[in-house]
């Protein structure tokens, strides 16, 4: 069976299609803009826009052929003139893949907020509806936001920024929904798994397939400075935990210690100015520099309040990094509380200082923890994360399939008996 896939941007480095491309099964990735380096036109690219070209190939995923992917290049530009909201956009995006989906006779694979207009475009029962829910059920995530919003001093600008505090009422029935149009979702841990089942999705129809990362580009150093250094890679948000990691750390008063905060995205600035001497921001900067500053660090801290997965999970794992990390992501399905890191609860500043304040007075323990966190991010590769996908969506296709009926029981029904 062939498949559409449906979203924005580059979600999850564009393994998804890479997965249905590799064994000829992806119809077209239905997406907003898409770089067309495998044709003619990449030397042209390269030649008039060469300040571009990480943004290029950010764009672009080798064996995802430019031939392979459909968008809408004048229908994006029409929404943005007109100034239409992210939704609407996505809704956009969504129904023109729904209805591609529907002219092909192919299943269909919508990430999270592209589902429910791709689903209700799509319409049809006789072919698949597959969820990507990449984060943990909207429900659930509003809960855990409004709880926090009672207990925090300093974050709440972003956490009412969230989409799902943010949003109106009419497009969180619509996200929450998709789960529910969807005749099975794909989640990446079990904390989401939980989230949709406490939100009423048969635990029968939710698969689970871990993310991966590709540990090639991943060092790890034995050697490390005098410096005890923590980083902190992500927006700069409540939602990632930060003001307890930052009391956390302001709590410590550790000397010859420091707080690094890196990362792309929104960032609450109230948030950062009420504990601005207690860190390093390095704020938007490359990949090669977070891979620098994963070098040389020796603990990887991000208390999310919820998460889907966290890839900054795995690779700060693969730099061979011990993590911290909260019961609410990933993490928690993967890390061994002591080998490769630590998982404490949300919201807890003592737990996350206790923990903190050991990795700072065992610095020579968490060179074993460094070779066990690396040898776990090798078992997670991009390579089993697309097989994973494969094997979920070969059991879907098996079980929409009927079966076989020679007509034996109707024409010597004396054979069968």
């Amino acid at each position: 069976m062939k498949w559409v896939v449906v979203f924005a941007g580059s979600r999850d480095r564009y393994e998804i299609p890479l997965a249905l491309a590799e064994n000829d099964r992806l119809e077209r990735l239905v997406t907003d803009f898409y770089s067309p380096l495998d044709t003619p036109l990449a030397p042209i690219l390269r030649r008039l826009l060469p300040r571009t070209q990480f943004a290029l190939n950010r764009r672009y995923k080798p064996g995802v052929g430019w031939a392979r992917v459909k968008w809408s290049p004048i229908g994006q530009f029409n929404d943005r003139w007109l100034r239409k909201s992210q939704g609407e956009r996505d809704d956009r995006l969504a129904t023109m893949a729904g209805n591609f989906a529907n002219s092909r006779g192919c299943g269909l694979l919508s990430y999270s907020y592209y589902g429910y207009a791709a689903f209700q475009a799509f319409g049809i029962d006789h072919w698949p509806k597959v969820l990507m829910q990449v984060h943990p059920h909207p429900m659930s995530v509003r809960k855990i936001l409004y709880s926090d919003l009672d207990v925090c001093e300093f974050g709440k600008d972003s956490l009412l920024s969230e989409q799902e505090l943010s949003s109106d009422q009419a497009r969180l029935e619509k996200l929450a929904m998709e789960a529910h149009l969807a005749d099975h979702c794909i989640v990446a841990s079990n904390f989401t798994k939980c989230t949709l089942i406490e939100n009423g999705v048969p635990e029968q129809r939710i698969h689970k397939v871990a993310y991966g990362v590709d540990i090639s580009p991943h060092k790890v150093r034995d050697e490390r400075t005098s410096t005890f250094r923590v980083m902190f890679v992500g927006q700069m948000v409540q939602r990632k935990g930060l003001e307890y990691l930052l009391k956390a750390w302001k709590k410590l008063r550790l000397p010859n210690a420091e707080l690094v905060l890196a990362g792309r995205g929104r960032v609450d600035a109230r948030l950062l100015e009420a504990f601005r001497s207690e860190f390093v921001y390095m704020g938007d900067i490359s990949d090669d520099k977070v891979k620098q500053l994963y070098e040389g660090s020796d603990v990887f801290c991000m208390p999310s309040l919820v998460e889907g997965f966290g890839l900054v999970y795995l690779e700060a794992l693969a730099c061979g990094l011990p993590i911290i990390a909260t019961p609410n992501t990933g993490a928690a399905d993967i890390v061994q509380n002591g080998c490769e890191g630590f998982i404490v609860p949300i919201r807890d500043v003592d737990a996350l200082a206790e923990k903190l304040e050991w990795a700072y007075r065992n610095r020579s323990a968490l060179a074993e923890m460094r070779i066990a966190a690396r040898t776990l991010a090798a078992q997670y590769s991009w390579a089993r994360f697309r097989a994973g996908i494969v094997k979920v969506l070969d059991q879907i296709e098996a079980e929409r399939k009927p079966k076989h009926d020679t007509g034996l029981a109707t024409l010597f029904p004396s054979a069968t008996a």
